[in-house]
This record gives structure tokens, sequence and C-alpha cells, in this order.
């Protein structure tokens, strides 16, 4: 027990420092984070790898966390039970091209590897509206290998309709996603998706799931939204963190099956056959000039994760 209840109050976080998102520099865990591990060969043993399963594992960007766990054999992968990570996507150009991209989405990150059975995956928002949106709506529709996904974000934007020349199809929520659930996973599968939203402005706190600040939002505006319904939805009430928390059905399969349908912005389709490994020999991370945060002959710091709460999120 007192093994768990320590363990449970890690996490082990990676950054790339290359991507315009890092936090300035590489991130690394924080130092002696798994120390108990070490301490001797009794509680080493006592323990075994169940650790997997109690850390979290915290990326700031789907680059890294294909660099982690793809080199990680499946056995070991498929009892990690927790992990949180951004959402950006990533766009991909040759290297010997820098004028083709492709980018892929999270959902499609999670589809190289196949051997995740995550309790819960968290996802931490930050881009435009449009894209978050995107990006939860893949997640939504195509991603597995987790049982409960939580997405935060910290403003509401993505939920505000829009019309005219920056029009994005965007429906009422959570009823249309809870149908996709239910579609996926069957109409009896108690499959739910539930949408919170904070009681207060994003700049004052740092969210965490158990705050008792997070209060059911459900989203009744018609498919047809006006300009300024959307406008007084986005200035009105648009500063306030979101949480959406979905979950998938009773007795669902929920890892990622081999061979199963490719879905739009597939790494499986338009690389056939390469593992990440190979994909990364080939292939780069695009990275527009004007995003990156330091000149280009900087060597970037290193510096270890600090945290009081395991989950918290600032």
């Amino acid at each position: 027990m007192i093994y768990r209840l320590i363990l449970t109050q890690t996490r082990l976080s990676w950054s790339n420092p290359i991507s315009p998102y890092s936090p300035g520099g590489f991130l690394k865990p924080k130092r002696h984070s798994l120390n108990l591990l070490h301490l001797c060969h009794r509680i080493k043993d006592e323990i075994g790898d169940s650790w997997l399963g109690m850390v979290l594992f915290n990326f700031h960007d789907p680059e890294t966390m294909l660099d982690k766990f793809t080199k990680l054999p499946d056995n070991m992968v498929s009892k990690i039970r927790k992990m949180r990570m951004r959402s950006r996507s990533l766009v991909m150009a040759p290297l010997d091209d820098d004028s083709t991209r492709m980018q892929y989405s999270l959902a499609s990150a999670l589809k190289l590897v196949p051997s995740l059975r995550l309790d819960i995956l968290t996802v931490v928002g930050g881009a435009f509206a449009s894209e978050e949106y995107d990006t939860l709506d893949r997640l939504v529709r195509d991603s597995n290998g987790w049982r409960e996904l939580q997405f935060y974000n910290r403003e509401s934007h993505m939920l505000g309709f829009c019309c005219g020349p920056y029009h994005t199809a965007r429906k009422p929520q959570p009823s249309h996603w809870q149908g996709v659930m239910l579609d996926r996973d069957g109409p009896h599968s108690g499959s739910s998706v539930v949408i919170y939203r904070y009681k207060i402005d994003r700049h004052l706190v740092d969210l965490t799931p158990h705050s008792t600040n997070w209060e059911p939002f459900e989203q009744k505006v018609p498919a047809t939204a006006q300009c300024l319904e959307w406008m007084e939805f986005a200035y009105s009430e648009a500063e306030k963190p979101t949480l959406v928390i979905v979950k998938r059905g009773k007795g669902v399969e929920y890892r990622e099956r081999e061979g199963s349908p490719f879905i739009e912005q597939d790494f499986r389709r338009d690389m056939p056959g390469m593992t990440w490994g190979q994909i990364r020999e080939e292939y780069r991370r695009y990275v527009h000039t004007a995003a990156i945060r330091y000149p280009s002959d900087h060597v970037p710091d290193i510096r270890e994760d600090q945290y009081d709460d395991v989950d918290c999120i600032r």
C-alpha cells in the first residue's frame, strides 16, 4: 500500500526542445522519481513492473511520446495506465523536400502504439479553438488505447460557433459526441461524454480533475447559430476552462487492433510498413521558423519537472 501511495504521486515528464511548444528546453523527470525501485532488492522484487501502471507519463508533444513508447516492448507498454500529453498535431516533411508537408493528428499518433491500454488519457489543449475542437473530435471518433479520455482547455472558445469566412462545422456538445460514442461502443454500452466548465476565470487557477469548481455544461445551440450568438458566447463565457470527459462502454475492447481501418491523416496509409523509428529517419517534424523561441545555434537547457500535485495542470 505504501508503494502505491508514493508511485501514484509520481510524474515522469519529457519534452522535445526542437518543438516550439516545449517549455524552454529539455524537460526531464524530477530527480530521484523512481528511487523507491532502487532502495533494495526486496522492494524492487515486490513492486516488479507494477509501477508502470501507477506513475503518470507526461509528454509535451506527441513526437516525444512516440520516441519513448515505440522503443519499449509491447508487454511493457500494455501495462502503462496513465498518460498525459499536449494536443498538438504533428506536421512532417521529408528530409530532402521542405515544401511537402503532411499533418497528423494525435489520434493518428496513437495508432502507432497499438499495445496501449490506458485507464486514463489526459490531453491538454492550448492551440487555436478550431484546432482544439478538431483534435478532440478525432480522438472521440477514431482513437483507441484508452478507457477514459480527459480533455482540458484553459478556455471555452472551441465550443463556440462561427459563420462567414472562418466558419467551422461544429455541432452542439456533448450530445453529438455522445451519439458518436454510442455508435462506436453500442447503444447499451454505457459510453458517456460529459462537458464541465470551471466556475472562475482561467487566469486564477491551476487545474485538477478533483476540483469542486467544475460544473456540468450542456450546449443547446442550433447548428445554424448566428455570429452574434457565437460572439456573445465567446466574449462573455469563453475565459472559463473546459474539461471534457469521455468514457468507453462497459466490456468494450479499447486496445488498438493491428490492421484496424485507416483514418484520416494516417501514418500507416501514407508510410506503409514503416515503424516510427524508420519514419524518423526519412522525415522530420516541420516547425515554422517564426514559431521557434530560440536561435538555431542555441543549446537548450535541461530542467527537471516540478510539481506538488501530480495531476495539476498549469
